[in-house]
Order: C-alpha cells, then structure tokens, then sequence
C-alpha cells in the first residue's frame, strides 16, 4: 500500500475521500428509490472524526445531486460535524474544515470504498480480481483458435470484445496476447492504419496465386 503524506506541494495530500453507501451507512433494506437512511455502520462514526481530524474529508456518493442534501444532513446528524454539498463543478481538491459531499472522484491520498480494489502494478493479477469481483472467470474460457483473420480460409467472422475490426474485417487475438507482434508478422504497422485489411487481403492473394 502506498503512503502518501501531507504534502504542501500536492493538493490531493491534504484529502481522505470515503465512499457512502454501505462504507459509511447500511442500507439492510436495498436502494429504495434513493431514499437516505439506515444506521452509521460500526466503527464508521469514530472513524469519520479521527480522519477528519488530520485531513479534510469528502464524501462521494454516486446519487442524483437532488440527494446530495439529504446526505450532509444525515453526516451531520449522526456525527456532529458539518458537511456541505458540492456545487463547484469544477472543484478537483477539497481543502475545507466540514465535509464535502460530492459526486465526483477529487484528489485525495486515500479513497476508502467498499467496492474499491486497489492497483498494485501488476494488471495481470488485477484483470483477475476485477472479473472474479463482476461475477466472471478468472480467465476466459477459450473460443477458437487464439488469431483470426476474417476471410481467411477456415476463419470465421470474429466475435466479442477481443476484436479489433475496421469495416467487416476484424482480427481477433487472445486477451493476453499482443495484437502488434502477429500483426507486425504480416507486413501491417501497429496500430493498424485505415485500409490494412484491404492491403493485407491482397496480400494474402498474392501469396496464394
């Protein structure tokens, strides 16, 4: 885990950003069209006056602005402190004595979120953690043979996000793979410029007859 301290050459030092909804308060009861209730999630309280205590605070909470108001009321209720609502869209810091609540990302040292997962540099093991967390495979399951060039014999038309297609061509390379490296093997730059696949169909033509 990283550490970054306050920092007066970095705005974002000087911010904690924490996510609302199941991090600071549960709703045992699901959405229930926005509406703001439910008690403080234990420890959330004490927590929220420590961090508020060396650092400046907001709250991001993905609901309409409409809403923004009932939630500084329930900060406000529930811990004492103040909290105000975001109306500068063009803030990027937050650097004040209450709470923010906003519904944008802004600077900060550290985000604490319930559905957050942290970025460690290495994609592979991230990529990973990141389908296992949306309800899929680790990796995906094969499909086919790992290239594939639409039009070639015993190619069929790519399908899925792992395409890369101009027109009706496409070529298709695994997940993992490296989509320059087979293209480079063929004569095509990467990335492709308009009108490869036309160039490397006639290519292919040539080689055959």
């Amino acid at each position: 885990m990283s550490v970054i301290p306050l920092d007066p050459a970095s705005p974002a030092s000087y911010a904690v950003g924490i996510d609302f909804d199941q991090t600071l308060v549960a709703h045992d009861d699901g959405w229930q069209d926005g509406r703001i209730y439910g008690a403080p999630i234990p420890g959330a309280i004490d927590s929220l006056h420590a961090l508020a205590g060396v650092r400046s605070v907001f709250i991001v909470t993905a609901r309409h602005p409409r809403f923004h108001p009932a939630v500084a009321t329930w900060l406000t209720r529930h811990s004492g402190l103040d909290a105000v609502v975001d109306d500068d869209p063009e803030r990027a810091y937050w650097q004040g004595e209450a709470l923010l609540v906003t519904n944008k990302k802004l600077g900060a040292a550290l985000y604490i979120d319930d559905r957050g997962l942290r970025f460690g540099g290495d994609w592979t093991t991230t990529l990973a953690q990141a389908r296992h967390a949306i309800g899929l495979a680790a990796h995906p399951a094969p499909t086919g043979p790992a290239d594939r060039v639409a039009g070639s014999p015993g190619h069929g038309a790519p399908q899925g996000r792992d395409a890369f297609a101009e027109g009706s061509g496409a070529v298709r390379v695994p997940v993992r793979g490296r989509p320059g490296a087979r293209l480079a093997a063929w004569g095509v730059p990467w990335p492709p410029t308009k009108g490869w696949r036309k160039r490397l169909a006639g290519h292919r033509q040539a080689e055959q007859d």
